[in-house]
């Protein structure tokens, strides 16, 4: 499990993308929110696996966020 917690500052659109070894497996948009937390439960893990999510908005902001 994997809890994601993003605030900006400003309401945006917002998009997220889950990555399991470079290969995107989830994505999701999120329309004029003010921020959002989110349980991700990813099934069929391989323990080994690189996890990444990639957070981007319509005004700029993208951060990638390794976390395995």
């Amino acid at each position: 499990q994997f809890k994601l917690l993003v605030n900006p500052l400003l309401p945006s659109n917002m998009s997220v993308y889950v990555f399991e070894n470079d290969k995107l497996i989830h994505e999701e948009c999120l329309a004029d929110t003010h921020g959002f937390q989110k349980l991700y439960k990813i099934q069929r893990l391989n323990p080994r696996a690189k996890i990444e999510f990639l957070v981007k908005s319509d005004d700029g902001f993208s951060e990638l966020i390794a976390v395995k």
